[in-house]
């Protein structure tokens, strides 16, 4: 996370100084051609001097607001320095009041070579401890840091991989909720570019039956009133599947359920 973050401040810096330049660049160029055809006109020279650098202003910030705007339709966070690509990452969630069941796939498509790790963290806000293990036999997952419930962690690979090869991940959490204190939320934040991600919620609505579930895409710098937030239909057959293609990093897509 810290990476993703020194990223997004290199590249808003690298954002706001090719702004400066655009615009330096654009009044400069057309400030002569404006002054040049306006002195055409029955104006005192003071008056072609004002109304060229008027107009040159207003089309120059014409020009930084048309790049600015098209410029967010792309992460800026697509510049990111990763060692890997996520082609697909599945997680799951199975809801059960005393221990709760995390799982989660992930295909990665290495970008360099010598990769030995794959690098990831979780929240868990119920009572207990949050532990994640490997499914498949040879991948090691060694805690790094952890602040209060916020655990980072690395699942060491069997071997070095170099860029273009392919391996998968299954690793499966245990969450402990002996006293009930777990928020009824699941969520997925883009750590690493990704080109799709799936979201599944497992409640059994005859043991917990649910009145309201909602998905939330959180958006780093927004407010909450921009953020896309949409009413869901009760759970099908005990389950929701939320698919995401090309999910933007640094962004955080949530599940929000209340319980009856």
């Amino acid at each position: 996370m810290k990476k993703i973050l020194k990223t997004m401040i290199e590249n808003i810096l690298y954002d706001v100084v090719k702004s400066l330049i655009l615009f330096l660049a654009g009044s400069t160029v057309s400030f002569p051609l404006l002054y040049k055809w306006i002195r055409h006109f029955q104006f005192p020279s003071w008056a072609v001097i004002m109304i060229s650098i008027g107009i040159s202003l207003l089309v120059t910030l014409i020009i930084v607001e048309l790049y600015q705007y098209f410029s967010k339709r792309y992460s800026r966070i697509k510049r990111i320095d990763s060692d890997y690509t996520i082609l697909e990452k599945e997680t799951s969630f199975t809801y059960e009041e005393k221990k709760c069941l995390y799982r989660a796939k992930i295909i990665l498509k290495m970008n360099k070579n010598n990769v030995r790790a794959y690098y990831g963290e979780y929240y868990w806000s119920g009572s207990g401890l949050g532990r994640i293990y490997s499914d498949k036999p040879n991948f090691q997952v060694t805690y790094l840091t952890q602040r209060t419930r916020y655990i980072e962690y690395s699942v060491v690979l069997p071997r070095a991989y170099n860029k273009g090869e392919i391996v998968e991940l299954d690793l499966i959490g245990e969450m402990h909720d002996g006293e009930g204190r777990f928020s009824p939320y699941f969520s997925s934040t883009v750590n690493t570019p990704t080109k799709k991600l799936r979201i599944i919620l497992n409640i059994d609505q005859n043991k917990y039956p649910i009145s309201s579930l909602e998905k939330e895409c959180i958006v780093p710098g927004e407010s909450n009133h921009a953020n896309a937030q949409d009413a869901l239909p009760s759970l099908s057959n005990n389950r929701f599947i939320w698919e995401i293609s090309k999910p933007r990093v640094a962004n955080k897509y949530s599940l929000n359920w209340t319980f009856q």
